[in-house]
């Protein structure tokens, strides 16, 4: 009984191997954003206070977002980070937190929107203190459009 049961199962792990193949057809490409702070320059941080509350952004008039790959594509949106190890990716939103010297703490979040042809970078800070503008910040996009 004990044979049987091993060549079963032999013969189950042998016919459950075998070689599938996947076909992909997704285009994908990788785009960069660079937001100036200095106001001066195209694309940099404005200032937005409505309904939705207080807080800077920068939109980009993107083709590539029509409206096939709205419609039929993914985006996911980065901050890109240069460390002393090189540069990083880091998925959005993505949220920094700091410290004073005297103990006082806050968090910055990083976001991004799509919308049909246009694409808008976010940057909220929890202590609504809009004295400042942020720094610059360069973003990458990837798309993935699928047929």
């Amino acid at each position: 009984m004990k044979k049987i049961l091993l060549c079963f199962l032999i013969a189950l792990m042998v016919s459950s191997c075998g070689t599938e193949e996947y076909y992909y057809t997704a285009d994908t490409f990788e785009i960069s954003y660079t937001v100036e702070q200095n106001p001066a320059r195209p694309n940099h941080w404005e200032l937005y206070d409505g309904e939705d509350g207080l807080y800077y952004f920068c939109e980009f008039k993107e083709p590539a977002l029509d409206w096939e790959m709205y419609a039929n594509g993914s985006f996911v949106g980065y901050i890109v980070k240069n460390l002393s190890v090189g540069e990083t990716l880091t998925p959005l939103p993505y949220t920094e937190y700091g410290m004073a010297s005297d103990g006082y703490r806050w968090s910055e979040q990083y976001t991004c929107e799509f919308r049909q042809g246009y694409i808008t970078f976010i940057y909220r800070v929890n202590d609504f203190d809009m004295s400042f503008v942020p720094e610059g910040a360069v973003f990458a996009v990837k798309y993935q459009y699928n047929p």
